[in-house]
């Protein structure tokens, strides 16, 4: 099964920017840049067309996570439900179900403890290939909700990319829930795809 990945920026393994001791975000919100997990190793996956870094072990344990999303394309060949989006394979995505390009739906990740959170990372798209990518919408912005009650909406741009939302301290939550409220169209469908959710738990 292929590991999860996140956008490097070339072929050679690097030292990645790191957190200050007070939890503080370091940069922008949203990164086009791999933060390392504490006690995590990261390398570099051939670097060409996709550019993406491999996690090669995890910082924090699934075993307690469950994932409900209010839809998915059932109706599909390949596995699209919520579990898609956590499944460390980058081939697999949920997608939604709606009719239309599924603006309101949303994925709602519950960790089963209270989790101490410092960023979110996903994959906006379906990015088994470039081919599937372009053809389904990707998420242009999403709405983050925090079950402490903390929401904030980021905007991507339209890139075959892994990409961060960090916050300006850690939270302590037990779920998270991420909301569609706009998209880049598809050129083929009209179906709205994310292929994987990863949190940093700050080891």
């Amino acid at each position: 099964m292929p590991e999860l990945p996140f956008f490097c920026t070339d072929n050679r393994q690097k030292e990645l920017p790191m957190r200050s001791n007070h939890g503080k975000a370091i940069g922008a919100m949203i990164l086009l840049i791999s933060l390392a997990l504490p006690g995590t190793v990261l390398g570099c996956d051939g670097c060409g067309g996709n550019d993406y870094w491999i996690f090669e072990g995890e910082a924090y344990s699934k075993s307690s996570w469950s994932i409900e999303a209010t839809s998915y394309l059932a109706d599909d060949a390949a596995d699209c439900s919520p579990a898609s989006a956590i499944d460390g394979d980058y081939t697999t995505a949920w997608v939604e179900g709606v009719d239309g390009p599924g603006i309101g739906e949303s994925l709602t990740l519950s960790f089963g403890v209270s989790t101490k959170l410092w960023d979110i990372a996903l994959l906006p798209g379906y990015f088994a290939s470039l081919e599937l990518w372009v053809a389904n919408n990707r998420v242009k912005k999403v709405q983050i909700t925090l079950s402490d009650g903390t929401s904030v909406t980021e905007e991507f741009e339209d890139v075959k990319q892994g990409l961060y939302v960090l916050f300006s301290d850690t939270h302590q939550v037990e779920w998270i829930r991420l909301t569609i409220p706009e998209v880049y169209p598809g050129n083929h469908w009209d179906d709205t795809a994310i292929s994987e959710v990863a949190i940093n738990t700050g080891g």
